[in-house]
C-alpha cells in the first residue's frame, strides 16, 4: 500500500505527472504530495514564464507515439516554465476532475528522450486543491485548458539530498477528463453489498482473511465497509498506525501482498500511503477490521509495467493500534 518511490528517484521533480507509476498521491491526487499538506490553495499562482518555451514546437506522429518535439538547443531554463503549446478541441477541464495524460521527458541540452509512456496506458491525476497547493504552475495551465491540449513544462537544474538533477522538459497530452472517484456513501455501499457486487470476506482459525471477488466491473468509487467495529480512538489522516492486511487484484482475484505472511503487523503513516488507504482508514476506530475496494486512480493506476499491482484493488485491513 506504500507509494512507489522508483519513479521519483529517477525523474525529479517532474514525477508528479506520472501518477500511475507512483500513485500516486494526496488524499485524492495522483501525485506524491502528502495528505497532510496544509498550505493555502488561495495563494496567487506563480508566473508561467511561457516565453522561455517559445521555441518549443510539436508535430503529430502515429498513434501510440509521442509527438515530434523541436526546440532551440540547449533550452535555457533559469526557472520553471509552462505553456499550452497545442490547444485541444475537447471539453474544458475543471477543478476536481480526473484527467488522463500521456507524457514524454526530454533533456534540455540535446533533446534526448529520457522517458515516454505514449505507448502505454495513460496516467491519471486528480486536479484538485491538494494538487494545486503542491503544483500551482501545472494546475494553472491545466484548469481551463481543453481535452487534447499538449503542454510543455520545464524545470531548471536542482540539487536534492546532495544529488544534482539536470534541467528537463516535459511534454504531456491531456487525453480525457471526467469526474474523479470519491468515497462511496454508506447507502451506496449497502446497495452494492445487497446486490452481490462487493467481495465477501471469510477468516480462517488464525483470523487470516480471504475474499471471493464477484465477476463484473469494480465499483467506480472507493468502497469502505466495516466488517468489525473497534472500540478505540478514531484515526486521523496524520496518524501512524499498526495494521495487518491482505491485498488482492480485483481483475484476477490473486493476492499480491499480505502482512500475515510476514507474521507481524506493519507500521505506516496514513498520509504516506495510497489515497484509497488514507481516505478509507481515516476516521476508522482502532480495533476495527475494514474491507476496502479501491479504484485504480486511488491506488497504483492501470499500468501493468509499473512494478505495482495495477487496476482496482481489494484490501482487508485489521487496525491493530497506533504506531
Amino acid at each position: 500500500m506504500r507509494r512507489s518511490l522508483a519513479v521519483a528517484a529517477a525523474i525529479v521533480p517532474l514525477t508528479i505527472l506520472l501518477a500511475a507509476c507512483g500513485n500516486a498521491a494526496s488524499s485524492s491526487s495522483g501525485s506524491d504530495s502528502s495528505a497532510s499538506s496544509t498550505a493555502s490553495s488561495s495563494t496567487s499562482a506563480p508566473a508561467a514564464n511561457a516565453a522561455l518555451l517559445s521555441s518549443v514546437k510539436l508535430t503529430p506522429t502515429s498513434a501510440g507515439k509521442a509527438p515530434k518535439v523541436e526546440f532551440t538547443k540547449p533550452l535555457a531554463v533559469p526557472q520553471p516554465a509552462i505553456k499550452v503549446v497545442t490547444q485541444g478541441t475537447g471539453a474544458e477541464i475543471k477543478d476536481g476532475q480526473l484527467i488522463a495524460i500521456h507524457t514524454a521527458f526530454f533533456a534540455v541540452a540535446d533533446g534526448k528522450v529520457l522517458a515516454d509512456n505514449f505507448s502505454k496506458a495513460a496516467s491519471s491525476i486528480v486536479i484538485d486543491s491538494s494538487f494545486k497547493t503542491n503544483n500551482p504552475l501545472i494546475y494553472g495551465a491545466v484548469v481551463g485548458a481543453k481535452v487534447g491540449s499538449e503542454i510543455a513544462y520545464a524545470t531548471p537544474a536542482s540539487t536534492q539530498s546532495g544529488q544534482t538533477q539536470a534541467a528537463q522538459l516535459l511534454i504531456f497530452r491531456i487525453e480525457s477528463a471526467k469526474a474523479a472517484p470519491t468515497k462511496a456513501s454508506s447507502d451506496e455501499v449497502a446497495k452494492l453489498d445487497s446486490e452481490g457486487k462487493l467481495p465477501t470476506v471469510s477468516f480462517n482459525a488464525k483470523a487470516v482473511p480471504s475474499v471471493k471477488i464477484p465477476s463484473g466491473a469494480a465499483p467506480d468509487n472507493l468502497i469502505v465497509k466495516v466488517l468489525k467495529e473497534g472500540t478505540g480512538d478514531a484515526l486521523q489522516a496524520t496518524d501512524s498506525i499498526k495494521a495487518n492486511y491482505t491485498g488482492w487484484s480485483w481483475s484476477t482475484s490473486k493476492q499480491f501482498d499480505s502482512s500475515y505472511d510476514k507474521g507481524q503487523p506493519v507500521t505506516f503513516a496514513l498520509n504516506q500511503v495510497i489515497p484509497g488507504w488514507t481516505q478509507g482508514l481515516t476516521g476508522q476506530k482502532i480495533g476495527s477490521t475494514v474491507l476496502l475496494v479501491i479504484p485504480s486512480t486511488m491506488a497504483y493506476g492501470d499500468d501493468t509495467t509499473s512494478g505495482q499491482p495495477a487496476g482496482p484493488l481489494v484490501f482487508v485491513v485489521d487496525i491493530v493500534g497506533k504506531g
